[in-house]
């Protein structure tokens, strides 16, 4: 999956606006303005807890595969 550039900025913007996110740096790079960001304290918190909250999901997914029977698959051939 690739995103798209004007799907980045509207994030970063909104990241931005939530404190999340905080420009740490701009600078022209062949003629483009390039803006640099760096997570804030409110963003590292965010993304913790959000990186908890996935891994509980893979913990989860993990525990119902080894606890699922092994899928019995018939095949036929003519």
């Amino acid at each position: 999956m690739q995103l798209k550039v004007p799907t980045l900025y509207a994030a970063l913007e909104r990241m931005t606006q939530e404190g999340l996110v905080a420009i740490d740096g701009e600078e022209l790079v062949d003629g483009r303005p390039r803006r640099y960001f760096r997570l804030t304290s409110d963003g590292t918190q965010r993304l913790e807890r959000e990186v908890e909250r996935l891994e509980a999901n893979v913990a989860m997914a993990r525990e119902r595969l080894v606890q699922r029977p092994a899928l019995r698959v018939r095949a036929q051939f003519s």
